[in-house]
């Protein structure tokens, strides 16, 4: 099913572009929906909270990059003493309480099961930092500030949300290689709001961004043209180690792929990239297991994945940071599981300092909420997946209207 949407998401031959045909009036019918939700949320109760909020989202359904991005902001805006917390819609999870704390400065409490898969991962990716899901963002939020102390708040896939958290600095994460999404709203297309919704970013990531000098400098073209006053700047992630799934402390370099034959093992919305990237790094690809986003994987999928990796003679199965934290791993396994490590780059080192001073600025109209700021972290260090085109400065933060 995932494949054929995907087809008329591309109008991909004839098969494509009858399905793009037959699901349009369910767009539109998506679309005045949305509408409606968008309204419906401007009469909400705000936020309502003296603090700092980013809203990290997009405006199609799946592998921009989102919650990269969103443990980047974390990171800056924990060295600038703004003592962030995320918040979460804890997609996929069943929980007795909501909103729920999945982790704090004591440590994880939820497993993937009641908080999802993305706010657990999160939470292993930046111990110390809280992470918080509620389906009413608002109250989530709330939580954060009141009970957790948070200086600043990250709404992870918050874009949507807005109108309720007005005065937010508003971040969109765009795939370079399907910026538009068809063109269409779901199920035609893969929009999850109107292509007009750029015009409210006040930050455009363009992630996954090789897909030609050319191409990329006419994308960069329209999206200024459709967002004229938000900073535009290009990010890739950069596979920087694996680590063992039972020994999260045991970190094998990136040189260890090279010349290894390896099993690919994802559920998340385009595993391509990920895969790309393992045999880009030195690795021989095998075999791969795919699976939707968020998929729970059962035992009986891990146990054929490993006896498809010893009969392939893989030196290790690969995994995602995502799936790692819903895998039910075997007590023993004859082949290591290793979780791939990425890390957000941006395309230079000037584009990294805007991203930043825009967060700083974020902080710095509330002077007695933050500590004085840390200078930048280096790049990183890993495999650099190649030179990327300086862009140009992104223009200055346009003045909000009032709704």
């Amino acid at each position: 099913m995932e494949r054929l949407l995907r087809a008329a998401w591309r109008r991909e031959g004839a098969g494509g572009r009858v399905l793009h045909a037959v699901l349009l009036p369910a767009s539109w019918a998506y679309g005045a929906a949305a509408a409606l939700d968008r309204a419906w949320r401007r009469r909400l109760p705000k936020f309502g909270r003296d603090v700092p909020v980013v809203l990290v989202g997009n405006l199609t359904i799946g592998g921009t990059g989102k919650t990269p991005i969103t443990i980047a902001v974390a990171e800056r805006l924990r060295q600038l003493g703004a003592k962030p917390v995320i918040v979460s819609r804890g997609y996929g999870g069943r929980r007795a309480a909501d909103p729920a704390v999945v982790a704090d400065a004591l440590g994880i409490h939820l497993g993937a099961g009641a908080a999802g898969d993305e706010p657990v991962m999160m939470a292993r990716h930046l111990p110390g930092v809280p992470v918080v899901v509620g389906r009413d963002r608002v109250a989530a939020a709330r939580l954060a500030v009141d009970r957790l102390g948070a200086r600043s708040v990250i709404l992870d896939d918050g874009f949507q949300q807005r109108a309720r958290f007005p005065g937010a600095l508003r971040i969109l994460a765009v795939k370079a290689t399907d910026p538009w999404g068809g063109g269409a709203l779901l199920p035609a297309g893969s929009l999850r709001e109107p292509l007009r919704g750029f015009g409210e970013a006040d930050i455009i990531v363009l992630t996954h961004p090789r897909i030609g000098d050319e191409a990329r400098r006419r994308l960069e073209e329209s999206l200024r043209a459709r967002a004229p006053g938000a900073l535009l700047v290009s990010a890739d992630h950069w596979l920087t180690g694996f680590t063992d799934v039972t020994a999260p402390s045991a970190v094998r370099p990136v040189g260890w792929l090279k010349g290894r034959t390896v099993l690919a093992m994802a559920g998340i919305a385009d595993p391509w990239p990920f895969e790309a990237k393992l045999q880009s790094c030195g690795g021989r690809l095998a075999a791969s297991c795919v699976r939707p986003d968020h998929h729970r994987w059962t035992p009986a999928e891990v146990a054929r994945v490993m006896d498809e990796a010893v009969r392939v003679g893989a030196d290790a199965v690969v995994t995602t940071a995502k799936d790692a934290v819903r895998l039910p791993l075997p007590a023993r396994s004859a082949v290591p599981v290793l979780v791939a490590q990425l890390q957000l780059r941006f395309a230079t080192d000037g584009e990294r300092a805007q991203f930043g001073e825009a967060l700083e600025r974020l902080v710095r109209v509330r002077p007695e909420r933050a500590a004085r700021p840390a200078p930048l972290p280096p790049a990183g260090t890993g495999i650099d997946p190649g030179p990327l085109e300086e862009g140009g400065p992104g223009p200055r933060r346009r003045r909000r209207r009032r709704r």
